[in-house]
C-alpha cells in the first residue's frame, strides 16, 4: 500500500525541483516514505495533550498539501478525559472511553499475521492482540494502534510501568504494520524520545532479515532522525533492567540485538532513560528552535540540529490566508514565502485587514457563546466592541499561568481602561497537584475581584477545537514562559500569523530572531516581557506591555504598523512549508554531513 495518492506524489516531485534538491525524489517515494512515529497526533480529533501532538498533526497536513510521502504511527487511546472545576475551582477531570476507530473513519487493516505485543505482568506472561488501524488524511497515511487495555495519553506518572507499555505497543506493533503494508521508511523520524522502540524495532528486524548487527545498526542510524522538545533531563522517566526485560527484551527476536542492549543496560548506572537511547540510535538528532538547540546541547552534551517548530496553514483564518495568496506574500502552490515578501507584506490594506480582523472576532464571540463554558459554568460572553487578550496552552509552571495575575488591582484597571476582556484556558495533568492547586488559587482570586470576575473567563476544555477560534479571533496574545525553559512554543505563531498583538518573553522560537542577529533586544518587532526569570519584574513588564498594546488597539495606524511588523519578522520563522523543506533536507543528507 503507497504511503500517498499519486496524484499528490507529483506535487512531491515539483515541490523537490522547487528546493532543487533532486535527491529527495531518489529518497523518498511512495514505497520510501517519511514514517514519524508520535505519541499524539492532533488530527481527526484524536487526543493531543499539547504543542508536541499539534506539531505532529500539522506534519501530516503539510505533507499532505506538499505531496511528501509521510505516515504517521501512533496509538488510539481508549480514555480520554473532560476538565471540568469544582465549587472552589480545583480542577477534576470527568473520564470517558473513545468510541471505536471506526467511528472517526479508521479502517481495520488486515494482515496475513496478528501481531501480539509479549510482556509480563507480575511474573506472569501475557500475549496480547494489537489491532492496527489506518485513515487516509488528505492524501496520506495514518496508522493507529489499538487494543482496549491501551488506556489513556500520558496516564499516570511518567515513570508508571504502563507507559513503557504503550511504547512498547507503538514501536513493536508499529514496525509490524510498515512490514505488513510492504513499507520501508526512508526516515525513520522519531517525535520525542518515548517512541524510540520504534527504531530499536526496526533493528531487530533487520537482523532477522539476514543482516548483521552493525549492518543494521548502520541502517537504522542512517534514516533516524530523534526531534527532542524537552529541555531538561529530569522530565525523562527512567526504567529498571527488569521493566525492560518485561516489556522489551520478551519482544525480541534477534539475540544479537538482545545482547547489544543488554550491554547499553549495563552501562547506565541509574537505570534506562530512552533519551540516551535514541541518541544511540538516531544519526540525526534535532532540536525545536535556536534556544532550545544551545540550551539542549549545554544539558545533555552533544549537538543538536536546529529547526524551529513552525504551523500549517489550518491555523489561519480563511479570509487572511487568501490575502496572503491574493499578495503573492506565500506560493500558490507549495505555500513557501516568495521573494520580496516583506514589501508585499506592506501592500495590505488597512482598512481589508481590520474588516477581516472584526469578522473573525465575531466568530470568536459566536462560538464562545454557543459552545464553550467558564469556570462558573456559563457560556462566555464578550460585548461586541470588546478587546480581547488570551493566555492559552498547557497549564504547568514554567509556563507561568500565574504571572499576569501578581497584581489584580492593576490588572483590573489595564482591563477596564482599555475595554479588554481576557481569557484563559488550559489543562494540568490529572496528577499535577501543584499546578491544580495554583488553578484553583488564580480563579479564586479572579472570584474575589469584581473588576476580573466580571472581565477574567477561564473557558474548559482546552484544544485544538478552541484553540483555531482564539488564535484567530483575539487581539492580544500572551505569552509567558521562564527563558531558557520553552523549547519553542507554536500558538504565538499561529497568533500572529493571525495578525494578532504578541506580547511574549525572549524565549523558544520568539528568541531566534536575537539569536541569528537580526533583531538586537533592546529594540524587538513585538512587546517584549522583560525581566526573565524574576517574577515581579517580568509581570511589570507584561503590565506595560498591556498598556502600550491598549493604546495600539485606540490607533489604526500604530496598530497597522505594529502588526506588519511582527509578521515581517515572524513570517519566516512560521511557514510551515519552511519547516518541512528543513526536515526533508536533514533525513535525506548523507549519514554524517
Amino acid at each position: 500500500m503507497p504511503a500517498c495518492h499519486p496524484q499528490n506524489y507529483e506535487i512531491f516531485l515539483k515541490f523537490a525541483d522547487f528546493l532543487k534538491r533532486p535527491v529527495i525524489k531518489e529518497k523518498i517515494t511512495p514505497q520510501h516514505p517519511w514514517v514519524c512515529f508520535s505519541n499524539e497526533f492532533g488530527v481527526s480529533d484524536l487526543p493531543a495533550a499539547g504543542g508536541l501532538g499539534y506539531l505532529a498533526g500539522d506534519w501530516v497536513h503539510l505533507s499532505a498539501r506538499l505531496g511528501i510521502p509521510f505516515m504517521g504511527v501512533g496509538l488510539y487511546y481508549k480514555t480520554r478525559w473532560r476538565q471540568d472545576l469544582d465549587r472552589n475551582f480545583y480542577q477534576i477531570e470527568h473520564i470517558h472511553h473513545s468510541p471505536h476507530p471506526s467511528h472517526f473513519q479508521f479502517t481495520k487493516l488486515k494482515t496475513d499475521k496478528k501481531h501480539y505485543l509479549i510482556y509480563t505482568y507480575r511474573s506472569h506472561p501475557f500475549a496480547t492482540p494489537i489491532e492496527i488501524f489506518t485513515k487516509d488524511i488528505k492524501g496520506n497515511l495514518l496508522i493507529m494502534l489499538y487494543e482496549p487495555g491501551i488506556r489513556g495519553l500520558y496516564e499516570g506518572e511518567k515513570e508508571d510501568e504502563h507507559r513503557l507499555y504503550q511504547s512498547a505497543v507503538l514501536g513493536f506493533a508499529g514496525i509490524h504494520a510498515l512490514v505488513s503494508l510492504g513499507i520501508t521508511p526512508s526516515i525513520l523520524h522519531l517525535n520525542e524520545s518515548s517512541t524510540v522502540i520504534a527504531a530499536l524495532a526496526l533493528l531487530d528486524y533487520y537482523c532477522n532479515q539476514g543482516s548483521s548487527l552493525e549492518q543494521a545498526l548502520k541502517m537504522v542510524r542512517e534514516i533516524t532522525v530523534f526531534t527532542n522538545h524537552t529541555l531538561s533531563p529530569v522530565a525523562e522517566p527512567f526504567w529498571r533492567l527488569d521493566q525492560i526485560k518485561n516489556y522489551i527484551g520478551t519482544n525480541l527476536r534477534c539475540p544479537d540485538v538482545k545482547a547489544w542492549l543488554c550491554d547499553f543496560i549495563s552501562k547506565q548506572k541509574t537505570g534506562v532513560c530512552f533519551f540516551d537511547l535514541a541518541f544511540l540510535l538516531a544519526g540525526r538528532v534535532n532540536a525545536v528552535s535556536k534556544i532550545h538547540a544551545l540550551k539542549a546541547g549545554q544539558a545533555f552534551g552533544r549537538n543538536f540540529y536546529s529547526i524551529t517548530n513552525a504551523v500549517s496553514f489550518r491555523w489561519i483564518y480563511p479570509d487572511i490566508l487568501d490575502k496572503y495568496k491574493r499578495k503573492n506574500i506565500l506560493h500558490p502552490l507549495f505555500g513557501t514565502l516568495e521573494s520580496g515578501y516583506k514589501n508585499k507584506i506592506r501592500t495590505l490594506n488597512l482598512q481589508t485587514m481590520l474588516s477581516i480582523r472584526k469578522k473573525a472576532k465575531r466568530s470568536l464571540r459566536k462560538i464562545l457563546k454557543k459552545e464553550w463554558f467558564n469556570q462558573y459554568g456559563q457560556n462566555v460572553i464578550i460585548p461586541p466592541g470588546a478587546r480581547i487578550a488570551v493566555w492559552a496552552r498547557r497549564f504547568d509552571d514554567y509556563k507561568r499561568p500565574f504571572l499576569v495575575f501578581t497584581d489584580t488591582d492593576r490588572l483590573g484597571q489595564i482591563l477596564e481602561k482599555y475595554n479588554i476582556y481576557f481569557l484563559m484556558s488550559g489543562r494540568a495533568h490529572p496528577r499535577d497537584k501543584i499546578m491544580k492547586k495554583k488553578m484553583a488559587e488564580i480563579l479564586t482570586k479572579i472570584n474575589e475581584n469584581p473588576v476580573l470576575k466580571k472581565r477574567v473567563f477561564f473557558v474548559k476544555n482546552y484544544g485544538w477545537r478552541l484553540a483555531k477560534p482564539l488564535v484567530t479571533g483575539a487581539d492580544i496574545w500572551i505569552n509567558t514562559p521562564r527563558v531558557g525553559m520553552e523549547a519553542c512554543g507554536t500558538s504565538w505563531e499561529k497568533a500572529v500569523l493571525n495578525w494578532v498583538l504578541l506580547s511574549s518573553t525572549p524565549d523558544g522560537g520568539a528568541a531566534d530572531i536575537f539569536l541569528d542577529g537580526r533583531y538586537k533586544i533592546d529594540n524587538p518587532p513585538f512587546f517584549l516581557i522583560e525581566g526573565e526569570n524574576d517574577d515581579s519584574l517580568a509581570a511589570q513588564s507584561l503590565y506595560k506591555n498591556m498598556e502600550r498594546m491598549g493604546e495600539v488597539l485606540d490607533d489604526k495606524k500604530a496598530w497597522y504598523k505594529a502588526v506588519l511588523r511582527q509578521l515581517e519578522t515572524f513570517l519566516p520563522i512560521a511557514n510551515g512549508p519552511g519547516m518541512m523543506s528543513e526536515y526533508l533536507k536533514l533525513g535525506t543528507n548523507n549519514f554524517g554531513q
